[in-house]
């Protein structure tokens, strides 16, 4: 099942960079850049098979935890096009779309980054759980680093929707993103602690 939700992602950006790049400017809102996104696609679908390139491994533990990093680059990424292709617009209605993301992608990666460094690189699950969330954090800055050079580059509407207070918007994405790491580590410990209580 995972090893098909990675390859129907992989060939669904394929194809939608394909489509993206051919089609015209005036099928699209405006606020949409289809060869920018067309870009992005085909970015997104090599995101996706890096993990396998990065990590090979030989027994099904391993790969197991392999393909749980590149689902969660699946997943993230085909929410983040969702946004892209118009979701992010649901403010308008009252539903702040990338406040969600700002906290599930951090909550996904957090999980299953503990749990690939526990298995892949055999790591305790203290040792585990720190590098994962250094990295998170990083992700989370580097993120929004993106979306600033994208805005400036590119013109597009990355970091903002119609938020007049550019900063605080920045500011809970930031804080949301931390708070999906928190939970994300409450739940670790949490079940941490049940496995050491019911070892199998």
């Amino acid at each position: 099942m995972s090893k098909k939700f990675i390859k129907a992602s992989f060939y669904l950006f394929v194809f939608a960079g394909i489509f993206l790049l051919i089609a015209k400017k005036q099928w699209f809102p405006e606020f949409y850049t289809p060869w920018y996104m067309g870009i992005a696609s085909f970015l997104s679908a090599f995101m996706i098979l890096l993990p396998s390139f990065l990590f090979p491994a030989a027994d099904a533990e391993k790969k197991t935890a392999v393909g749980k990093i590149q689902i969660t680059v699946a997943i993230s990424l085909i929410l983040n096009a969702g946004g892209a292709l118009g979701l992010f617009e649901m403010y308008k209605s009252g539903i702040q779309y990338d406040k969600i993301l700002h906290f599930i992608i951090p909550f996904l990666f957090t999980v299953n980054s503990t749990s690939f460094f526990s298995i892949y690189y055999d790591k305790p699950f203290k040792k585990a759980l720190l590098i994962s969330i250094i990295l998170v954090v990083i992700g989370n800055f580097s993120w929004k680093l993106y979306e600033f050079l994208s805005d400036t580059i590119f013109k597009t509407q990355s970091l903002t929707n119609d938020s007049s207070n550019e900063i605080l918007d920045i500011a809970w994405d930031l804080i949301l993103g931390f708070l999906g790491i928190f939970i994300a580590c409450l739940y670790l410990v949490y079940d941490e602690k049940a496995k050491r209580k019911n070892p199998q």
